[in-house]
Formats: C-alpha cells, sequence, structure tokens
C-alpha cells in the first residue's frame, strides 16, 4: 500500500479527449484510494478503542497478527480523525489529495506552528494539491513570519535608541555633557554614530586639561572655555537631532 513518488505527466501530449478521459480516471482513483484509506482508519480506530475499553493493551500485538506496521496503523487513524474533523464540504477535497500530501496534512504536527497551520488551510480550501507546494508553502510562510518578526524587533530596537538618544540631547542642552556621552558610549555599539558625540566630549576634556598646563590669563581662559562649551553643545544637538530623526523617521 505504499504510494509511489508521482511524476510529473505531460497530458498536453494526448488529443483532448484522451485527456480528459485519463484526468478523470485520475481523479476516480484517486478517490477510491483515499475512501479506502479512510476506511481502514475507521476499523483501526474502532479496534483500539474496543480493546482499550475492555482494558486490553494487545492492540500493537494484534497489528502485527493481521500484517499492519504500527506506524502505518497510526498514520490511517490519524486520518481517519482528521476526516470526521473537517468540514462536509472539505471531504471530498481531502480524500481527491495524493496519499502523500493526506498524510501530511493529517499528522498530529500539522498545526504545530502557524505556518503550517496556514498551509493546511490552504490545501483543505483546494488552493494546494501537491505534497511540493505544500512544502514550499510553509517554507514561504515561515520566511514572511521570520521576516515580520525581525521587523518588529528592529522598529523596538530603533524606538529604544530614540529615546537614549532624545535623553542624551536633553542632558547637553543642559550642559551636562559628560553625563550625554557616557549614556551615548552605551549605545555606540549598536548606534555607531554617537561614537562621534564621544569624541566631541574627549576632545573637549582634552582641551580643558591642555588649559590647566599653560599659561593664560583669566579672560582668555573664560573666552576660550565659552567658546569651546558652545562648540560642543552646537554639535551634540545637531548630532542628536539627526539621529533622533533617523530613528524616529522624522
Amino acid at each position: 500500500m505504499n504510494e509511489v513518488s508521482p511524476k510529473v505527466f505531460d497530458y498536453a501530449e494526448l488529443d483532448v479527449t484522451t485527456a480528459e478521459f485519463l484526468r478523470k480516471k485520475e481523479s476516480n482513483m484517486r478517490e477510491i484510494v483515499g475512501k479506502a484509506y479512510t476506511d481502514l482508519g475507521r476499523e483501526l480506530k474502532e479496534a483500539q478503542e474496543a480493546l482499550a475499553k475492555n482494558g486490553y493493551g494487545c492492540f500493537g500485538a494484534w497489528l502485527g497478527s493481521i500484517g499492519v506496521a504500527k506506524r502505518t496503523a497510526y498514520e490511517w487513524i490519524d486520518r481517519y480523525e482528521m476526516f470526521v474533523r473537517i468540514p462536509h464540504n472539505q471531504r471530498e477535497v481531502f480524500e481527491d489529495l495524493p496519499i502523500s500530501l493526506s498524510k501530511a496534512i493529517s499528522a498530529k504536527s500539522s498545526e504545530s506552528t502557524e505556518a503550517k497551520s496556514q498551509a493546511k488551510v490552504e490545501v483543505l480550501n483546494g488552493d494546494i494539491d501537491t505534497l511540493k507546494a505544500y512544502r514550499e508553502r510553509i517554507a514561504e510562510l515561515e520566511s514572511q513570519a521570520k521576516q515580520a518578526t525581525e521587523k518588529a524587533e528592529q522598529a523596538e530596537s530603533d524606538r529604544q535608541i530614540a529615546e537614549e538618544i532624545n535623553f542624551c540631547e536633553k542632558l547637553s542642552l543642559n550642559g551636562k555633557f559628560k553625563c550625554a556621552c557616557i549614556v551615548g558610549r552605551k549605545l555606540s555599539d549598536t548606534c555607531p554614530e554617537l561614537r562621534f558625540c564621544s569624541g566631541i566630549c574627549n576632545r573637549r576634556k582634552k582641551f580643558k586639561k591642555m588649559q590647566k598646563s599653560t599659561l593664560h590669563s583669566s579672560s582668555a581662559d573664560d573666552i576660550m572655555e565659552s567658546d569651546t562649551s558652545v562648540f560642543v553643545q552646537t554639535s551634540l544637538m545637531i548630532t542628536f537631532f539627526y539621529l533622533y530623526c533617523h530613528y524616529t523617521g522624522g
């Protein structure tokens, strides 16, 4: 009862009448085989339930005595259980499917992920009719879900960075350059542009040390310090504003 791996047959090589005749035969045989497997699943399910009800744990031994592999038996049972669960208008579609595909969507793992559940719905709606197309659809849906997750994570990361940049900007506006750069350094791994801000603050720190080690008049020192503060503040404000707009889409 093993299904032979299907190969594509080119009906275009036949005349229209013969092609339609063979397509009908193919459909009929699939329906016959599908119903047969469903009926076998029903018989096995009823036997399993009867043995369990009467306290007998010999279902596996009984299967062996009639030459049915345990794995195959449970695949047929899964098929039957699937058949009785789906709406009546989908049962004909289900039994007309290739056995390999009906087996795949009958397995308990067929709804283990959102992608598999969606692909299964599409099969039962008649949108997918081969195992290959079913697997490709699952892969496509999983890829879309992964991309959506990555996009959401990136958006959340950008939002958090924007909040930190806005915080840094407020600190710099209040003249708290050291605090702004400390926060900026923490963000520099996820936002490399903030290394520029740290560089500005480092240069300001070196300049202040240089001032202390050289002889200048107090008035000159005040002027130079004032000019440097204005430069640092302006540079930080421009940088923070640019980054905030970048990460918020503004």
